[in-house]
């Protein structure tokens, strides 16, 4: 079965260099477990999937008041947010495309 369901979203679709736009993460754990030690990993990639975070401001994670300590409670939801900023490298003389997406892990106590 389903022990968690995680999604991410991005609250802009179109980000102009040096305008800053938000990107969340929400997670419900439906199991009878706690989820421990929750790790983020933000990867913004270009069309050639190359990883170009370097490009961009990623401001440190602001959690939910249920993400206590990197961990989730069984039968809770939680959230984090990050601010994330194109510095003008990000797209010197054209526009360019970024997908931005992660990496995410835990374990179960």
């Amino acid at each position: 079965g389903v022990c968690a369901v995680v999604r991410i979203k991005i609250v802009q679709d179109l980000a102009i260099t040096r305008e800053a736009f938000t990107a969340k993460l929400e997670i419900e754990n439906m199991d009878t477990f706690t989820m421990e030690n929750i790790s983020v990993e933000i990867l913004i990639t270009n069309d050639e999937q190359l990883v170009e975070n370097e490009k961009f401001y990623i401001s440190n994670a602001s959690y939910g008041e249920d993400l206590i300590n990197h961990d989730l409670p069984a039968q809770s939801s939680g959230s984090a947010e990050w601010i994330i900023v194109p510095f003008s490298e990000a797209a010197p003389t054209e526009q360019k495309n970024y997908q931005i997406g992660g990496r995410f892990s835990y374990s179960l106590a």
